[in-house]
């Protein structure tokens, strides 16, 4: 089994008015968990990783990003080594 990782394609700031903070700079990657927290594991074998996830800015403000076009989706053989806070998965990929 490997983990899903993300990487940021885009500088992400917070979408919503009055705020635009800077949440994540393009290329910082983060561990992929469920709505629960539980870490998103994959099978080894190649599948199709387009999927939609969410990302929480510090005042605490949703912004859903898209892989391919926000994130590039990454296997990882091991958990906890990703430079940015968790993104939680939106969009069941394993359907």
């Amino acid at each position: 089994m490997h983990y899903l990782r993300v990487r940021y394609r885009h500088d992400v700031k917070c979408e919503t008015p009055d705020c635009g903070e800077l949440i994540v700079l393009e290329g910082r990657t983060s561990d992929c968990v469920y709505p629960d927290g539980s870490l998103v594991k994959l099978p080894v074998e190649e599948r199709d990783l387009r999927s939609a996830f969410e990302l929480t800015c510090p005042a605490g403000h949703s912004i859903i990003m898209y892989a391919p076009r926000d994130l590039h989706c990454i296997k990882s053989a091991s958990a906890g080594d990703a430079d940015y806070a968790p993104i939680v998965l939106r969009t069941n990929i394993l359907s």
